[in-house]
This record gives C-alpha cells, sequence and structure tokens, in this order.
C-alpha cells in the first residue's frame, strides 16, 4: 500500500525486481542536486528582525551560525536569484556570498 502511494505521488518508479527512487523522491528527501549555500552577514543591531524574517524565506535548510557570517542557507541554484532578492529585502543585511556546488565529493 506504501510503495502505491509514492508511486502514484512520482515519488518512485516500480517494475517487476525495481524499485527506482524519482527526482521528486530525491527532492522530497532532502537530497540535492544543484545546492547553493549562501551565507548572509548582518549588522548587530538587526540581528533579531533579519533572525525572524530569514527563517521565512523558501530554503532548503537554514543555519544560524557563528564566526564570518550570521545565517547560511542551503538551496536549490534554480532559487537563488529569488532567495537573494528576499534577503536583500531585509534591513540589516550587509553582504551576501553565494557558494555553488560544482561537483559532489564522497
Amino acid at each position: 500500500m506504501h510503495i502505491t502511494r509514492l508511486s502514484e505521488a512520482g515519488f518512485i518508479q516500480v517494475g517487476r525486481g525495481f524499485i527506482n527512487v524519482t527526482e521528486n523522491g530525491l527532492k522530497a528527501t532532502g537530497y540535492h542536486n544543484s545546492p547553493v549555500i549562501l551565507i548572509v552577514r548582518v549588522e548587530p543591531r538587526h540581528q533579531l528582525e533579519a533572525y525572524e524574517k530569514i527563517k521565512r524565506i523558501h530554503a532548503t535548510e537554514i543555519f544560524r551560525v557563528s564566526g564570518d557570517a550570521d545565517f547560511a542557507l542551503i538551496l536549490e541554484r534554480s532559487e537563488l536569484d529569488k532567495v537573494i532578492q528576499d534577503i536583500y529585502a531585509i534591513e540589516g543585511v550587509l553582504e551576501t556570498k553565494s557558494l555553488i556546488a560544482t561537483e559532489v565529493v564522497r
């Protein structure tokens, strides 16, 4: 019954003797085909306001970090332009850096 539901939802392909996870299935599990890591620096006096707004941005994962940056967002490459627009609409954002994955190293 579970396999039928996953197949109908487009997450897997099922055949005689095999089950393939589709691209939609991989995305649903959090797998990133072409991820971007977006690093964000915010003015200290705007940290709390920025935090509340950044956590509502459409990204796969959002981390509050320490060190040279304040936030790190993981998102799909296709979302980058939109997310950067949303980030720069937040008061206090000083800088962003985009790290675009070119190869998976395992």
